[in-house]
């Protein structure tokens, strides 16, 4: 299981840096992760981006060490689960 750095760095007192993403290209998803951010919220709620594209958004996330946390597009529970079941 790969450790929340994020959450680590929060419960040691230290400032954690992080930013909204609303499109789906994950190559820019890496390059905030080379410029350093703790974590990434990417917006499936308010962006473009369908639960697809945040399962491979995480996935670069955590290539490049940063957190991400999903915002669902809408609040039923068959959304909330498809984006549950991707970890």
């Amino acid at each position: 299981m790969t450790t929340n750095t994020t959450k680590q760095k929060l419960n040691n007192g230290e400032t954690v840096y992080g930013a909204f993403f609303r499109t789906p290209d994950t190559s820019l998803v890496e390059l905030q992760g080379y410029l350093g951010w703790d974590f990434l919220v990417l917006d499936g709620e308010h962006g473009t981006l369908q639960p697809r594209d945040i399962e491979d958004q995480c996935r670069a996330c955590e290539l490049r060490g940063m957190t991400p946390i999903a915002r669902a597009t809408t609040n039923e529970q068959s959304i909330i689960l498809r984006f549950m079941d991707t970890g």
